[in-house]
């Protein structure tokens, strides 16, 4: 989770000092993109694919209106064009590519955090079991057999 937070810190600091004003006006997109990959991470049941969808939507939806800022869409239009992402591929590749690494880490990275979780509880769970008695003599009972059975 700090990874992940301190990944987000450093986009921002990059993007701030690459693009100014105009990122941080527009920081909100890759923010809300890691709060569904911190979600999904958390246990979230999100569909990967469809936060990447969407934030390449939405990406591309803002950089259509910044680069024709001279004219005005309607509702419609905008979300045609957010639509056209796959079709129209303005950035290549890259939503393909990144959706399959970040699906195969986080993933990974969450069955992990996942199966530490249970661990811990299972852990905590047998550390507030006191043994019975009955169970405590046959403990006792089977080291006293091994111990004469193999000693003697």
């Amino acid at each position: 989770m700090d990874l992940m937070e301190r990944s987000l810190a450093d986009l921002h600091d990059m993007f701030t000092r690459t693009y100014g004003q105009l990122y941080e006006q527009h920081s909100h997109i890759f923010t809300s993109l890691f709060s569904d990959l911190r979600a999904y991470y958390l246990g979230t049941d999100l569909d990967l694919g469809t936060a990447i969808d969407s934030f390449f939507g939405t990406l591309m939806q803002r950089m259509f209106l910044l680069i024709n800022a001279q004219y005005a869409f309607n509702d419609d239009y905008l979300e045609c064009v957010r639509n056209s992402v796959d079709n129209l591929a303005p950035f290549g590749d890259v939503p393909q590519k990144l959706s399959i690494q970040l699906k195969r880490s986080l993933i990974a990275a969450r069955t992990f955090h996942q199966g530490l979780m249970i661990g811990r509880q299972v852990v905590d769970a047998v550390i507030t079991v006191s043994p019975l008695i009955t169970i405590t003599r046959l403990l006792a009972y089977c080291y006293y057999y091994y111990y004469y059975y193999y000693y003697y």
